[in-house]
């Protein structure tokens, strides 16, 4: 017969107690609750989510180098493109290429390529600028009212002062 101070039905001998449920390892009841895992599954389970989650930590490595990588080359390609807008390239594709066949080669000094590059083809790049934008014609030069141009060409030649010698020359012209 059953024990009356057993109530859970387990463990007990007879008819009432079933030795433990069906299917479990143990002492447990069999009222639905889980069985204890013993220690080599826990150490099982617990190697096999060690695996998993060093799988997903290498996984996870492998896309921050990809993208530390991309944010390199991305970074780099802004500098090229900002060092070659500096110097004025008018190709910015071409040359945006032809500083990217260097970097492959192992050169490092992005600026030095620049400058390389301005100096190897000049025609990539817009001429430089002067200090002072004119006009495309500077003014007409006009002599100074008062000059006679046989009185300043006889002191050039008697003198020998050059700085007559281009004023006299400087009025032929604007006659």
């Amino acid at each position: 017969m059953a024990d009356p101070e057993n109530k859970d039905g387990g463990g007990g001998t007879g008819t009432g107690g079933g030795g433990g449920g069906a299917g479990s390892s143990g002492g447990g009841s069999g009222t639905g609750e889980p069985a204890l895992p013993t220690p080599a599954q826990r150490a099982e389970a617990a190697a096999a989510q060690v695996a998993e989650l060093s799988r997903r930590l290498a996984r996870l490595e492998e896309d921050l180098a990809k993208a530390r990588a991309a944010l390199a080359e991305s970074e780099q390609r802004r500098k090229v493109a900002q060092l070659l807008i500096e110097a004025g390239t008018t190709d910015m594709d071409a040359a945006a290429a032809l500083i990217e066949k260097e970097i492959a080669g192992g050169a490092t000094d992005l600026a030095a390529l620049v400058r390389e590059l301005r100096r190897r083809k000049p025609h990539l790049f817009a001429p430089a600028r002067e200090a002072h934008p004119g006009g495309a014609m500077s003014a007409r030069w006009r002599p100074p009212p008062g000059d006679d141009l046989e009185e300043i060409a006889g002191r050039a030649a008697s003198t020998g002062d050059r700085a007559l010698l281009l004023r006299y020359l400087r009025l032929r012209r604007g006659r």
